[in-house]
């Protein structure tokens, strides 16, 4: 599953609104593991392991131009857009690219996290 949100996306950290991306991109994946018995060509079972997701920010403007990310563990990212909020959690910080092509302070250009479990709720009008 890929999902990929544009334009103004508001980005909350722990509670607190943090910045907004002009693109959000979000892959599910899971691994699965096939369990053989001695001398069978077909495994007997699947174990499916637990979704984890990669989230994509693109061209990323912080409030207060600091860089968030690189000093966290284990935290939640909440996206909203369009009426809705995605909850991400348990996420952690993977690559990190920030100042743009002239530099500029308070721009992420990308910032790849990875999330133990994704919640959805809709706003209620």
């Amino acid at each position: 599953m890929e999902l990929t949100l544009t334009g103004p996306v508001v980005l909350e950290l722990n509670g607190q609104k943090l910045a907004s991306a002009r693109e959000v991109r979000c892959r599910c994946t899971r691994e699965s593991r096939e369990i053989r018995a001695f001398g069978e060509a077909e495994p007997v079972a699947v174990l499916q392991g637990a979704p984890r997701y990669r989230i994509e920010l693109t061209r990323v403007f912080l409030r207060g131009n600091t860089l968030p990310f690189s000093g966290l563990s284990d935290f939640r990212l909440s996206v909203s857009h369009g009426g809705g909020r995605v909850t991400y959690s348990g996420c952690e910080w993977r690559e990190i690219e920030s100042g743009g092509a002239a530099g500029t302070p308070g721009v992420l250009e990308r910032a790849v996290l990875t999330a133990a479990r994704r919640t959805e709720e809709e706003s209620g009008g």
